[in-house]
């Protein structure tokens, strides 16, 4: 009886053992796939400069902070006030920088854990590097405190130092105003506009609008405090959804428009455009202002939630 009950208690750990082995070996094989997915999509970008890519990195301490996101492989903002254009060979060095760095095998974060009392003080830095491309994502952070990788500091670095110098050329605003001039005379590219939109209606049963311009993209979705309704629908802004939406925005002179408005319902308007913003909140319970403000914000509202009647 005791050999059985013993046999049957090894059959079992060595069954637990079996699917505990098996799993770990599908883990560490889903794991390998993935790091050759990012280097062959790396590599693919490399030999083909029509693959588009998305790469944000930063690095901060306490005395500073670089940051650059690059949209498409071909549009850079560093430190979120300097439009740069990458030529081939720019491009080119950050895919090869990436993969040369094992960026794929990175793990998502660092320094969650901190150092020991005998291990070297923790580098007081913060970076991340993360990186979109054909369908696939990888991000690899560091954390303020706990202990540093070198391989992804170096890494953030060595992208921040390629591109910083380029900055010294690239194109800024020196106000809103001025910003939507540029984008609307060509001078900045459609990646520069930030734009988000809110607006509810005073009958809950009655959908509102989100509206948002980003990295060159447009996205829509109808919504309610808190439920969202159907999907959201987005798509690489066209020539002329940009242009109504700058010409709306200049049009309204959105930069002089009041904090605050009244307005039937709950409205929320963020714009932005290399570091410079404006931001209007509407309320019904707000106070009402000079028609002619309250007349050009409406209107503005009115252009940007039809923009698929005049843009379809």
């Amino acid at each position: 009886m005791i050999n059985f009950l013993v046999s049957k208690r090894f059959t079992r750990a060595a069954r637990s053992f079996s699917w505990a082995t098996a799993f770990c070996l599908l883990w560490s094989q889903a794991i390998a796939a993935a790091h050759t997915d990012i280097n062959a999509a790396i590599q693919s970008a490399i030999d083909d400069p029509a693959v588009p890519f998305e790469l944000d990195t930063h690095c901060s301490d306490k005395q500073s902070r670089r940051a650059l996101t690059v949209f498409r492989g071909t549009t850079a903002i560093w430190n979120g006030q300097t439009q740069i254009l990458l030529g081939a060979d720019d491009r080119r060095a950050l895919l090869e920088l990436l993969l040369a760095s094992g960026f794929s095998e990175f793990d998502a974060r660092y320094g969650e854990a901190k150092k020991a009392d005998k291990q070297e003080a923790p580098l007081r830095v913060s970076c991340r590097v993360h990186l979109t491309i054909s369908g696939l994502t990888k991000s690899s952070l560091q954390e303020f405190m706990g202990e540093a990788s070198p391989g992804l500091l170096d890494l953030a670095h060595a992208l921040l130092d390629r591109v910083e110098p380029l900055s010294e050329s690239g194109t800024t605003a020196v106000s809103l105003e001025d910003g939507l001039n540029k984008l609307a005379d060509g001078v900045l590219l459609p990646e520069m506009l930030e734009l988000r939109l809110l607006d509810l209606p005073d009958d809950a049963a009655t959908a509102g609008v989100i509206l948002r311009v980003s990295g060159g993209d447009i996205s829509r979705q109808q919504y309610r405090p808190g439920k969202l309704v159907g999907d959201v629908v987005e798509d690489t802004i066209d020539e002329c959804s940009m242009r109504n939406v700058v010409a709306a925005l200049r049009e309204a002179e959105v930069w002089n428009l009041p904090r605050n408005l009244k307005h039937a319902g709950t409205a929320e308007l963020d714009v932005s455009v290399l570091g410079h913003r404006h931001n209007t909140q509407a309320r019904t319970s707000y106070a009402r202002v000079d028609g002619d403000l309250q007349s050009r914000f409406e209107q503005l509202l009115s252009r940007l939630e039809t923009l698929e009647t005049i843009c379809p």
